[in-house]
């Protein structure tokens, strides 16, 4: 320069890219929300019956005669002269409640690693919670959802039902409401006079009756729904036929073999069970159709339910064991009746 400075170099102004999403966050697991498909204790109808607690997994109940309880007995008494006599007699049987389990394993170094909010021993108690309710429906399923189970049973057909067969409900012109109400009167004369008082259905056949005209027009005729059709709820059905429950199964399950395409289904499906149940504290001299054992002699929950956790030295892993004391058992076949093949 003129002055003897010296002069100043100008250089290109280069701008920096803006930050990339990857240069200022790294992926991580959200820890107030995650996937699972964990059902409701309200889709299980099995929860819902009446348990008798054993502290032995064996024994014997006493079961009075129906047929003499309600022959009559009484009589004129001449003057001087001795009573009728009369009587009634005793049968028993017997109970075997057998032990259920399951174990869940976890390898210890992947125990201690575990990121929120995962959490294995939420996580296994859920999965128990779940499988518990599932063997306990299908169980009960065994136990109940069968012809040949119950001394009152109809099989659905899809025309001309005679004795013993009823038209099935979703066919066109089927009385669904006259078939149950039947069964209740055959039930109650079976068994001596007892009302049914509860009736169990899967989702299938619920649907199908809560849409039925035969149903919505008695129910319309009750004074309920008398703009757009609506549907029958399960009280409004119970209302109908005279029971004080109506049970829905709602219960899904995957009868498919581990690795296979799931196959899912209704845990109670294409049936229908009505029947009488005692629900109260104390079960005696009542005629329950069926009720569930439960085992509570070993140390655990009183519904016969034991979850456990322990560290195996042998395999480093921890093992988480459920083990589950119960039995579903028909007490008394003449107290329920069941309609098969209720769909088409």
């Amino acid at each position: 320069m003129a002055d003897g400075s010296t002069p100043i170099s100008h250089q290109p102004f280069t701008r920096n890219a803006p930050p990339a999403l990857p240069d200022v966050h790294v992926n991580q697991p959200l820890t107030d929300m995650s996937v699972a498909a964990i059902q409701s204790n309200e889709n299980f109808v099995s929860n819902k019956m009446p348990t008798v607690r054993s502290r032995t997994k064996t024994n014997i109940y006493y079961i009075y005669t129906t047929k003499d309880m309600i022959r009559r007995q009484m009589d004129k008494r001449a003057p001087f002269s001795a009573a009728p006599t009369g009587g009634f007699d005793y049968d028993q049987a017997t109970y075997l409640i057998e032990r259920r389990s399951l174990a869940y394993k976890i390898d210890a170094d992947v125990h201690e690693q575990y990121d929120m909010p995962l959490d294995p021993d939420a996580d296994a108690a859920s999965f128990f919670d779940l499988q518990a309710n599932l063997d306990s429906e299908l169980s009960m399923k065994d136990a109940i959802w069968s012809t040949g189970i119950w001394s009152t049973n109809y099989a659905g057909v899809s025309s001309g039902a005679s004795t013993g067969q009823f038209l099935r409900w979703n066919v066109s012109g089927s009385t669904p409401i006259v078939d149950l109400r039947t069964a209740l009167r055959d039930v109650a004369l079976a068994n001596g006079g007892i009302k049914p008082n509860t009736m169990i259905v899967g989702k299938d056949v619920f649907d199908v009756l809560a849409d039925h005209d035969d149903v919505i027009d008695r129910y319309k005729a009750n004074g309920n729904g008398t703009g757009a059709r609506q549907l029958a709820t399960a009280n409004a059905i119970a209302e109908l036929i005279g029971v004080e429950r109506v049970l829905v199964c709602e219960a899904v399950y995957n009868s498919a073999v581990e690795g296979a395409a799931a196959s899912n289904a209704y845990a109670l499906s294409n049936g229908c069970w009505v029947g009488y149940i005692d629900y109260s504290a104390s079960r005696v001299k009542t005629p329950s159709a069926f009720l569930r054992f439960v085992f509570t002699g070993r140390r655990g929950n009183v519904n016969g339910v034991r979850v456990k956790k322990y560290y195996e030295d042998r395999t480093d892993c921890y093992t988480y064991e459920m083990d589950a004391d119960y039995l579903f058992k028909v007490t008394s076949a003449s107290s329920g009746a069941f309609f098969s093949a209720v769909l088409s």
